[in-house]
């Protein structure tokens, strides 16, 4: 889960469903987590075997990222709408 999707809300109610979800916090700790680029974390995670979770729908768009989610063949699902809560994306997974 990247950085933009908060750290306790939504992986609590991913967890609660049953998913195996983590966020670049648990994984790296807070100071690694925040210093991560985006193509870091996409290839981190992508060799990881998750799929990835970003509230940052640009993602795709921006060419470092965009490149790191073809490289790698990445699975990544980025919400649209920016102003969601951490329940509507909850309830969208």
């Amino acid at each position: 889960m990247d950085r933009s999707l908060g750290g306790r809300l939504l992986i609590a109610r991913l967890r609660d469903a049953g998913w195996d979800a983590r966020t670049l916090a648990e994984e790296y700790g807070d100071a690694e987590a925040q210093a991560m680029s985006d193509d870091e974390w996409i290839a981190s995670g992508t060799a990881s075997g998750f799929v990835l979770l970003a509230k940052d729908h640009r993602i795709a768009s921006r060419p470092l990222e965009a490149l790191a989610i073809y490289i790698h063949d990445a699975r990544a699902i980025a919400f649209a709408n920016g102003n969601l809560t951490a329940t509507q994306m909850g309830d969208l997974c």
